[in-house]
């Protein structure tokens, strides 16, 4: 039995298309490619049925379900769907009822109307992989200890809980991890001097490798970066900036970078600070003004650069 499902256009609509343009002199359309994907997960007396079938560009994220909210693709079956033209390499994941899955990594690429077969076998199950992540910062005479270390599916936008539970990993030890397949990770740890670290795109788990990564000083996750401009220009005229201030939001650990040379109107300078964290970010002027910005950068992975102009308009009131 085969289930028809359309991804895009329909084969008569992409027909009617390509006459059209022969009409008019146009170039012809490359034409949507067939897509069969058969379940051969199981046995007659032990089938599998799959409940989601999903796609994706490498590495990103998956899609809809393209068997719908109720469908299913049952074991000896096959469903068939149009590719649109010009997407390549797609990856294929089909799940079951019990959350079992199964994929295959660069199965599908369209040009141009050709046919595409892939059987999904017991040889395509998502096997985890153990991850070992090994602390070397420092060596056996000066060390640290990491308080924490986060890890991501690369490029994330949130780290998620962290991984030690609240027990330090000292110098040279190991923390094990298993890490989901089909995804490449990022690392991020803070030792005990409070410095971050970062791997990016470390390590990448296609079918239950085991992976290995150590975290040593030339590790350090860089700064971010505010880039600072003095443009106030009020009702004393143009005065210079004086001192320039980081804070954790909602802390009061507040870091003052004073100048070497006052900030006059114009000037750039930069002011470093560091993950982890949201800041509030504040120059002071010769007169003694302050400008506040609360909540006006996110430091997530160091090396975010904010270009924030300080203007007369953003004055604090007068205490």
């Amino acid at each position: 039995m085969s289930v028809s499902w359309t991804v895009s256009g329909g084969l008569l609509g992409a027909t009617l298309l390509a006459a059209a343009l022969l009409v008019t002199g146009c170039p012809v359309t490359p034409d949507p490619c067939l897509w069969v994907v058969t379940n051969n997960v199981g046995t007659l007396a032990a089938p599998t049925d799959f409940v989601i079938l999903q796609l994706r560009d490498p590495g990103g994220e998956w899609g809809e379900n393209i068997l719908g909210e109720d469908g299913t693709l049952p074991f000896g079956e096959s469903l068939s769907f149009l590719l649109a033209p010009g997407l390549d390499d797609l990856d294929v994941r089909a799940w079951d009822a019990e959350a079992s899955s199964w994929s295959r990594y660069e199965a599908g690429s369209c040009e141009d109307g050709q046919r595409i077969e892939t059987v999904i076998t017991a040889d395509d199950l998502d096997v985890p992989c153990n991850w070992d992540i090994t602390n070397l910062l420092g060596d056996s005479g000066v060390n640290y200890a990491l308080l924490e270390i986060w890890v991501r599916i690369a490029g994330g936008a949130d780290w998620g809980p962290g991984t030690l539970g609240g027990v330090p990993l000292a110098f040279e030890e190991t923390l094990e991890l298993a890490v989901e397949t089909g995804y490449s990770f990022d690392v991020s740890a803070v030792d005990q001097d409070g410095i971050y670290y970062l791997l990016a795109n470390e390590q990448e788990c296609r079918d239950g490798e085991d992976l290995s990564s150590t975290i040593s000083l030339s590790d350090e996750a860089p700064p971010c970066i505010w880039q600072v401009t003095n443009t106030i220009d009020g009702d004393f005229g143009p005065v210079s900036i004086v001192a320039l201030t980081v804070t954790p939001s909602g802390t009061a650990e507040t870091i003052v970078y004073q100048l070497p040379n006052t900030l006059s109107f114009g000037d750039v300078s930069e002011v470093p600070f560091f993950p982890r964290a949201v800041w509030d970010l504040q120059a002071v002027d010769e007169l003694g003004q302050t400008y506040t910005y609360p909540e006006a950068a996110l430091c997530l992975d160091g090396g975010e650069l904010y270009a924030l102009d300080v203007v007369a308009e953003d004055v604090d009131p007068a205490r």
